[in-house]
């Protein structure tokens, strides 16, 4: 860790560190390269090899002596909640439960989940988003029962996403009370510029937010200042979000990522 990362991250931000940037380490492992960057959280990625059902009681056990504090990042991959097909809803649904369960245990603060993709080859509608939001508020429930905040993301721009345009994004928070996660690199991916316009009317129901760059034309997880996004003009607002989580694909980027933040900071 660089003189300037140990300076402001004592007293100006939660920042916090996806996992994405060590899969597929072990959760403690993880922990401990995040801790070794002065950082205040992780967030951790709940892909292949460590979805919920393959943290053994060492492994939970083994993270919970981490100082950091924890989110999980439910599973993503072949999990779509807006699903027409019932068994890969319920599926969906079982996983997500199966995360809040974990996040419990663990001692996790957050559970941030996606509502995944669901197939052009079906006809959607408003009955089937409403069995989506049905669950999310039984979610939500039960992951205030343990004592867990449970987010929700925006998508990528991607065919089947419902939650890449922002102000669709904040509707379904505001319907669903519940707070968001907003991906930054996805929403520039959305809105290009008009990014700077949006970003105040969702500011409002935005628990965390993932840092991460790209070019404009996919889902790169770039360091920032690698992209197009302008970071200067979006750090103000940005900085007043309650946990900044620096979603970097790798090492490299996460520690160039921070050098970012640091000038950012320096700029504020």
């Amino acid at each position: 860790m660089g003189p300037q990362q140990g300076s402001f991250l004592k007293v100006k931000l939660q920042l916090w560190a996806s996992s994405l940037a060590f899969h597929p380490t072990p959760p403690s492992q993880a922990a401990a390269a995040v801790q070794g960057l002065g950082l205040s959280g992780i967030e951790f990625l709940c892909e292949p090899p460590w979805t919920p059902d393959r943290w053994t009681p060492e492994v939970v056990e083994q993270a919970r002596r981490s100082p950091l504090r924890w989110s999980l990042h439910a599973p993503v991959s072949d999990l779509h909640l807006l699903s027409l097909v019932p068994q890969v809803q319920k599926a969906t649904q079982q996983v997500l439960e199966r995360t809040v369960d974990l996040a419990e245990k663990l001692g996790a603060q957050t559970v941030n989940f996606h509502l995944g993709l669901r197939s052009l080859m079906g006809l959607g509608s408003s009955g089937d988003d409403a069995k989506a939001q049905t669950f999310a508020k039984a979610l939500n429930r039960k992951a205030r029962r343990a004592r867990v905040t449970l987010t929700l993301e925006n998508d990528p721009p991607l065919p089947g996403a419902h939650l890449a345009d922002l102000q669709n994004f904040a509707r379904w928070l505001g319907e669903l009370e519940i707070p968001g996660t907003l991906d930054l690199g996805h929403a520039w991916l959305a809105h290009g510029p008009k990014l700077l316009e949006l970003l105040p009317t969702v500011l409002p129901y935005l628990h965390a937010v993932h840092l991460h760059d790209n070019r404009g034309a996919w889902d790169e997880h770039l360091a920032l200042g690698e992209g197009s996004i302008p970071w200067p003009e979006l750090w103000p607002l940005l900085r007043a979000i309650p946990v900044l989580v620096v979603e970097a694909k790798d090492e490299g980027a996460l520690r160039k990522s921070l050098d970012s933040i640091c000038g950012l900071e320096q700029g504020h």
